[in-house]
């Protein structure tokens, strides 16, 4: 629930891109009835593998979209929508691991992401990564 009036739901779409072998992420804002009011898709560019495992976060009438591109060691991108679905600001880190985000959550003015990280075949634990809320600056 994002508040009264709306549900937020995200996922990863596998039928919506160019090319079968690749993935996207969505943002599908609801009514209490279930009906659409906003939607938003955001497909990879050409050089980048496919988006995965979109994660999802509210408070002040700001929706946080977290997600990884599985590109260059899995990249973050983390970003913010009003709650018509218009961009507010964008973050992107690599941070050298295979990480695929596993919980997104506010507190105290900050974004924080709880990743699992991978090096080859073995995960070798998990990383607390922080933003600032209002701006995308990491922490």
């Amino acid at each position: 629930m994002v508040n009264a009036e709306l549900f937020a739901v995200t996922g990863t779409c596998t039928g919506c891109v160019a090319a079968s072998d690749r993935k996207a992420v969505f943002i599908v804002l609801l009514d209490p009835n279930l009906n659409e009011v906003a939607a938003l898709l955001l497909e990879p560019n050409s050089s980048q593998a496919h988006f995965n495992n979109a994660r999802l976060a509210a408070g002040d009438n700001t929706l946080y979209l977290a997600f990884n591109d599985e590109f260059f060691g899995g990249s973050h991108h983390l970003r913010a929508y009003d709650l018509n679905l218009n961009p507010l600001w964008a973050s992107f880190q690599n941070l050298a691991f295979v990480e695929s985000p596993v919980q997104l959550f506010l507190q105290s003015g900050e974004l924080r992401l709880c990743a699992q990280e991978w090096t080859a075949n073995s995960n070798i634990g998990t990383r607390l990564i922080r933003w600032n809320a209002s701006t995308g600056a990491l922490l």
